[in-house]
């Protein structure tokens, strides 16, 4: 069973009733101690699951089984996830930069070799050290293809 173990004094504590949300709440069985505590129930994974399960289907929201306000709530965990950028090490002939900005809040900087996206990076706007901290990602290329942007000049 998931007992935990009081901070103060480290004894296995015991179930005492449930808050008014729902959570059980649990105390030390030292009675000089007096420390409590409440744990909830971390739904995290089955939210990610929902939300991949959901995006990996052919249903739109308003066929899902859950209500459109609830889905969106579900898969919020999915959408703060970004992956991780690779380390290129293979030399490309030729890359092709460029920024794609985002309103006003963002620019994400992109690298493509052979039609694909090797590296990109987000930065506030297009400056040297944005397109530095892309380019440290990856190998240096033979020819460098950009748009003549801000920034990437210097």
């Amino acid at each position: 069973m998931n007992t935990p173990s009081c901070a103060v004094c480290g004894e296995p504590m015991k179930r005492n009733g449930r808050t008014s949300s729902g959570r059980v709440r649990w105390r030390c069985r030292d009675a000089g101690c007096g420390s409590s505590r409440t744990q909830s129930r971390d739904n995290r994974a089955r939210d990610l699951r929902c939300g991949l399960d959901w995006l990996f289907s052919k249903r739109s929201q308003a066929e899902h089984d859950l209500p459109s306000r609830t889905l969106r709530r579900r898969c919020e965990l999915m959408w703060g996830l970004w992956p991780p950028v690779p380390l290129v090490d293979e030399v490309h002939h030729v890359v092709h930069v460029d920024g794609i900005h985002l309103h006003r809040d963002a620019v994400v900087l992109i690298a493509i070799a052979d039609g694909h996206v090797i590296g990109w990076h987000i930065a506030k706007s297009e400056r040297s050290a944005a397109w530095q901290s892309l380019m440290a990602r990856i190998a240096p290329p033979d020819v460098l293809v950009c748009d003549g942007g801000g920034g990437i000049m210097t």
